[in-house]
């Protein structure tokens, strides 16, 4: 398993678990060491996780940011289906993989 990988579990079990300070933290770590590597995969994972976490703080700003750099990254990743829905809450996507 990779270094990067092992932070990425790390960071979702800190959300899971409701430390998201921790989470935000080891994924700006993530972040920063994805994008010396060159890792497309973990830095698109890192900012959405970022980004909903935020969100969820209440950190408007950054999460828009990190949906900018997201975005940027990977346009699929705007998945728009007419459907504008408030849900009320939001979720943190806890996708599995390599990152």
């Amino acid at each position: 398993m990779s270094d990067l990988t092992s932070k990425m579990n790390a960071a979702r079990t800190f959300l899971e678990t409701g430390q998201e300070v921790m989470g935000v933290a080891t994924l700006t770590q993530i972040i920063t060491e994805a994008e010396q590597a060159n890792d497309k995969e973990c830095l698109i994972a890192a900012y959405r996780l970022r980004g909903t976490a935020l969100l969820k703080m209440g950190d408007k700003a950054g999460a828009e940011a990190d949906g900018k750099a997201l975005l940027a990254l990977d346009p699929e990743q705007a998945q728009v289906n007419g459907e504008f829905k408030a849900k009320g809450t939001e979720e943190i996507p806890m996708r599995r993989g390599k990152c």
